[in-house]
């Protein structure tokens, strides 16, 4: 990638003109973190709407992390729950135990945490990931048979 920004940018947009998902999604990086350009997290938020709403699975994970953590947005976790649950339609193991740790924080339904986090952990565990198997762990929930 060219160390200036605005240069970043300019090819960029040249590459979503043509269709590259991936370059939209690089875009918003560099507004979301202000990398060689004024941070714009507006700006990342619609160029990650465009990918997440045409079916793209990073942006759908990124839009749930942004307001998950409300990374210059205000903290929505049910905002994160619908990103991180049309990524985790699309079998996103990451989107599954970021859903799973909504539900353990009691961000969603306190109190009910537990049982759905375990849940959404072993989604994770059956799609190949690694991490959820030990949040089961630490829940003190067996992993799923055969993983």
């Amino acid at each position: 990638m060219p160390q200036d920004g605005h240069e970043a940018i300019r090819w960029y947009e040249r590459a979503i003109q043509h269709g590259d998902d991936g370059a939209r999604n690089n875009l918003g990086l560099l507004y979301e973190e202000g990398k060689g350009v004024d941070r714009d997290i507006d700006r990342a938020i619609k160029l990650y709407v465009t990918n997440a709403e045409n079916g793209n699975g990073w942006a759908q994970t990124r839009l749930g992390q942004i307001y998950q953590e409300g990374r210059g947005v205000s903290l929505d976790p049910q905002a994160a729950l619908k990103w991180f649950t049309m990524a985790a339609d699309k079998g996103k193991a990451e989107a599954m135990v970021y859903i799973g740790r909504l539900y353990e924080s009691g961000a969603l339904q306190p109190g009910a945490g537990h049982a759905e986090a375990a849940a959404w952990y072993r989604k994770a565990v059956e799609a190949g990931s690694t991490e959820a198997a030990g949040l089961l762990a630490r829940l003190g929930e067996p992993k799923p048979a055969g993983r």
